[in-house]
């Protein structure tokens, strides 16, 4: 009688310092960075600085500092970035340039985050899904910095992008768009105007508005038109 076959499976994730390549996500090619930045990974010395780090996804968090622009030339095939609670001031002009293959990008609870600089999205033709969502004092940025983005299908905006949203603007910008979220909440101060606009919205395109909880801001809560 022939004893069964067992095969043992082992997910691995390879750590090199603060960051770590995640092999858990077949096909992916996810690298997760927490505090530190990719070009000051381990992995990025052991690999060789002349060559770029064939990863799609970045995911990176607690990092504290300032961003330097030249950040992500050592991953030009991401698709997907993500930086979140993280203590930055700036989103500088270019910093994405690197990465034109880009599609999608949170930039999430960053609560020193300021300023993202006009040209910070520049050459990002592809991109697909932008949330700049609960970055509790960012003044500084306008749609007009992504009105290249015409493959633009969602978009997380902070509440004075949306009150001061052009809608035929927005229609022409992103023929493709799909839904907008925001947080938003009873207490805000603008919170009245920011519901007219959004009823203006709702009225003058076929646009879902999801509104995201202060919190927790990728929980769903509802959404406009039924």
């Amino acid at each position: 009688m022939m004893k069964p076959l067992v095969i043992l499976s082992i997910v691995l994730v390879h750590s090199y310092g603060e960051c770590e390549y995640d092999s858990r996500y077949i096909g992916w090619k996810v690298f997760r960075c927490d505090q530190i930045t990719p070009e000051e990974s381990e992995f990025n010395k052991l690999h060789g600085k002349e060559k770029p780090l064939n990863f799609t996804r970045l995911y990176w968090e607690n990092f504290t500092g300032e961003l330097d622009p030249n950040t992500l030339k050592v991953l030009p095939n991401l698709s997907t970035f993500e930086l979140k609670n993280s203590n930055f001031s700036t989103i500088p002009d270019g910093f994405f340039e690197a990465c034109q293959d880009l599609e999608d990008i949170e930039l999430r609870n960053n609560n020193n985050l300021k300023t993202i600089e006009e040209n910070a999205f520049k050459n990002l033709t592809k991109l697909r899904n932008l949330f700049i969502i609960n970055n509790s004092i960012l003044e500084d940025f306008y749609l007009e910095f992504v009105s290249h983005c015409d493959q633009m299908e969602n978009l997380g905006l902070p509440s004075d992008v949306v009150l001061s949203m052009d809608i035929p603007q927005l229609k022409e910008w992103f023929p493709k768009l799909y839904s907008i979220s925001i947080v938003i909440y009873v207490e805000m101060e603008d919170s009245e105007k920011i519901m007219k606009k959004i009823e203006d919205v709702i009225n003058q395109t076929e646009l879902k508005i999801y509104f995201r909880d202060l919190n927790d801001c990728c929980s769903f809560i509802n959404s406009y038109p039924e």
